[in-house]
């Protein structure tokens, strides 16, 4: 029985309950410093590596997408919102308590803007908040029922509901001054790709993933998406479709495409580096 139990794969869980099993029956005393688990930090960011997260492949073999620009996302939230509260705390430390007074925390958290000119603070958007609790909950939900964490300190937190930031939205007349008389840094790829997301609802990626060959007799065509990690990929919810364009802005985008040095057919629209014809490293114009 013993040369079995030395060969079982425990996890830190596992191996806890046994350490308690044998401390109640007098049988050892105080358990290792080692039991109390790695640290917080350094666990979530290796819980969203993209290359070797466990969670992150099971997503994947079950069909689920999940992208490296959104694992790196949550590394970064980690990083910048996690870190500072938490330092150097334990993983295997963190309480319930814990978790409400980092909520408390983000909620009273403040980040500095510019508007009209004057540096202004502004509290996080719930939309983020949520997103930065994430990348926490996600990790210890699913380590606890894969069973290598004992207890889920941020199971059936209390939600943020709090309103957002009101948007505005800009008046058919600010538009008209915004796409005719306003000042657009870089190349009119700018304004004529403002252009585009605004009459057609497409994404940024999905617009800087356009080919000349993709826009044809006022018709767009929306097969990919485009970002700095994957390059060219599938677009949103991994659906092509078509968008019907203005005959203006039809020609305004043809007239830009024969500017491309690369010529016509499957160079990108707005590529901003005339060496690169794929969307590998391509910069918006």
């Amino acid at each position: 029985m013993l040369n079995d139990f030395e060969s079982l794969p425990l996890t830190l869980a596992e191996a806890q309950r046994v350490v308690s099993v044998l401390q109640s029956q007098g049988l050892i005393g105080d358990v290792p410093m080692a039991l109390d688990g790695p640290n917080l930090i350094d666990w979530l960011v290796a819980f969203w590596d993209y290359n070797t997260s466990k969670y992150i492949k099971e997503k994947h073999i079950h069909g689920h997408e999940l992208s490296l620009p959104y694992a790196n996302d949550m590394q970064r939230k980690i990083k910048k919102y996690w870190k500072p509260f938490f330092g150097d705390f334990q993983r295997d430390k963190l309480t319930r308590e814990n978790m409400k007074k980092f909520g408390f925390h983000l909620a009273d958290y403040r980040r500095k803007i510019k508007k009209h000119g004057e540096e202004i603070e502004i509290p996080l958007p719930t939309s983020t908040i949520k997103h930065i609790l994430k990348a926490g909950s996600v990790a210890f939900k699913w380590s606890y029922e894969e069973g290598e964490i004992e207890t889920n300190p941020t199971a059936n937190l209390m939600k943020y509901t709090q309103p957002g930031r009101e948007r505005g939205l800009l008046t058919h007349d600010e538009l008209y001054q915004l796409f005719t008389i306003g000042s657009w840094t870089g190349t009119d790829g700018n304004r004529i790709g403002s252009i585009v997301a605004y009459q057609t609802g497409l994404r940024l990626g999905e617009i800087l993933a356009l080919r000349v060959k993709d826009i044809e007799n006022g018709f767009i065509a929306i097969n990919h998406s485009w970002n700095y990690y994957v390059d060219l990929k599938a677009p949103k919810n991994g659906r092509t479709r078509e968008g019907l364009l203005l005959p203006e802005t039809f020609d305004l985008m043809m007239a830009h495409a024969r500017q491309n040095p690369h010529g016509l057919n499957d160079a990108l629209l707005f590529s901003g580096i005339p060496e690169h014809q794929t969307g590998h490293k391509v910069k918006s114009s």
